[in-house]
């Protein structure tokens, strides 16, 4: 993708007026261009199903990602209306993509078994440039993906409304809902769980002497000692290699050891729950969803286009929980080699996450360290930026351009004089508690038992806060979203898209979550 000046002040004008979809988590230019560039490109498995614009600010780490609801829009509508004639879309458009997906776990293997120090500048650039390729490939369905949960959740949902009221079903509404739109296949998270909590169970089952030494000794000590019992350090071993990659976002790899993971079995073991009916309830929980919709529909009557439309976003749950995995492994893989191309530059690891995939595939033409002019651009690039993609070009924003394009995206309304506010029920339930803003997975420790957590999104790397709340409110996201998902397993009362949720309230409020109603007030 082509690094154009001046393409900003080309479409400027352009910007003003519309309305866009907000996201916020944790990201830098570099992973994220990834997604922008990906969901922007035309070809024909997406049948014209990419998105014109993209913008995305950084501060901190932090990214806050905008896309206009114009193009959502038109996505979602097509995809909506050609699933009234293809019930089997979703699966086609998966098959779609199983060859890209196989040719990106390929190329990560052979990052992970290449000594990159090794290589020459040539060879690790053309290195760089095949996985830049094949992470491209793997994830253009992001903007079909993307679209069908952030767009579609609405139109579900008046469906069932409608489906209901012909009933006199209207007061079944949000436990009727919640049980339709359940997933029916477990996420990667799900499998992370329960892998870490059958080594409980085993330690448990022929090993408690080693249980009661992990919860009265430190972590090094506890390891030395599971060393001892070889099949329970090899399983341990086995969970450290299949997920060590599974809290990563869109700028750390954070590589979890088994140290980290020996921390997580004396939290289970300090909760004293019973670890073989937790397996039990996860692993049968997806079956046991598929179930009840089955049942339910038949028993309402589901229409067969509303039927299609449930199963395409059973599929599509799936699907994005499969992308979010290959965006933490590109996030691990894609780190190790611009961390070689950095230390050959002059640059360190975070400095080179500050420029695009694109821009770093022309440091291969710079010979010997970067100009001190161009470290200073990326040093502005950290301090506070903006990427504007549009027409198979981007740009980076700093200064008065970038003051500029936040006053043309960022709404500046306040909210904070509003008592009450709606969004949509994604799980049933009441909560009363103190609101706890989260804007990045570094804060999620501040949530206490009982809290409210306040986001415009979750991610995968707030389950841990999410565990602790009382209730989950967002301002963003659809029925197939990490939040609506994450909540109905837990069971924690949670609403979704309410447009306004960070802005109307503030840390340490106390509110009620009447997620039933979808109804948040201030008390």
């Amino acid at each position: 993708m082509k690094y154009n000046k001046s393409l900003l002040k080309q479409y400027i004008s352009k910007l003003k007026g519309k309305k866009w979809y907000h996201q916020r988590f944790d990201g830098c230019p570099h992973f994220i261009h990834y997604i922008a560039e990906a969901e922007d490109r035309d070809e024909p498995r997406k049948q014209g199903w990419n998105f014109n614009v993209h913008v995305c600010f950084y501060n901190n780490d932090r990214a806050d990602w905008f896309i206009p609801m114009e193009d959502i829009n038109r996505v979602t509508n097509d995809i909506l209306e050609k699933t009234k004639k293809d019930p089997n879309l979703g699966k086609l458009l998966i098959k779609d993509w199983e060859q890209s997906k196989k040719e990106f776990y390929d190329v990560c293997k052979k990052v992970h078994e290449t000594k990159l120090s090794d290589l020459s500048d040539k060879e690790l650039f053309a290195l760089f440039n095949e996985f830049r390729k094949k992470t491209l490939d793997n994830v253009t369905s992001s903007s079909i993906i993307d679209c069908f949960a952030l767009g579609s959740d609405e139109k579900i949902a008046k469906m069932i409304s409608v489906l209901l009221a012909g009933k006199n079903l209207n007061n079944n509404y949000p436990e009727i809902f919640s049980k339709l739109t359940a997933p029916i296949d477990p996420s990667f998270i799900n499998e992370a769980e329960v892998s870490l909590l059958r080594i409980a169970l085993k330690i448990e089952e022929v090993n408690n002497g080693l249980k009661k030494f992990i919860l009265t000794h430190t972590l090094e000590e506890s390891l030395e000692e599971i060393k001892r019992d070889k099949q329970i350090y090899a399983l341990l071993e086995k969970h450290e290699k299949e997920y060590f990659w599974s809290k990563n976002n869109y700028v750390h790899a954070n590589i979890l050891d088994k140290k980290h993971f020996m921390k997580e079995l004396r939290e289970i073991f300090e909760t004293g729950f019973n670890i073989a009916a937790e397996i039990k309830k996860i692993t049968e929980t997806p079956s046991i969803n598929k179930e009840v919709k089955k049942k339910l529909a038949e028993h309402l009557h589901v229409s067969p286009h509303l039927k299609n439309l449930l199963t395409i976003s059973e599929e599509f749950t799936w699907w994005q929980d499969q992308r979010k995995k290959s965006s933490y492994l590109f996030t691990h893989y894609g780190s190790m080699l611009i961390e070689e191309i950095a230390k050959r530059k002059g640059l360190t690891l975070h400095e080179i996450k500050y420029i695009t995939p694109s821009e770093t595939m022309l440091l291969e033409k710079c010979e010997g360290k970067i100009s001190a002019a161009y470290k200073n651009e990326i040093k502005e690039r950290e301090k506070d930026c903006a990427m504007f993609w549009a027409s198979k070009e981007h740009v980076c924003v700093t200064g008065k351009e970038l003051e500029e394009l936040k006053k043309t995206i960022i709404e500046t309304e306040d909210y904070s004089k509003i008592q009450e506010f709606k969004g949509l029920c994604a799980s049933p339930g009441y909560a009363k508690g103190r609101v706890k803003i989260i804007k990045s997975a570094t804060e999620v420790d501040k949530i206490e038992k009982g809290d409210i957590l306040v986001a415009i999104m979750t991610r995968p790397d707030y389950v841990a806060g999410m565990k602790k709340s009382a209730a989950i409110v967002t301002e963003e996201g659809g029925i197939t979203c990490h939040a609506a998902i994450v909540s109905r397993e837990l069971k924690i009362p949670c609403i979704i898209g309410t447009k306004i949720a960070t802005k109307a309230l503030k840390d340490g409020m106390m509110v009620e979550v009447d997620a039933t109603n979808g109804v948040v007030r201030k008390i």
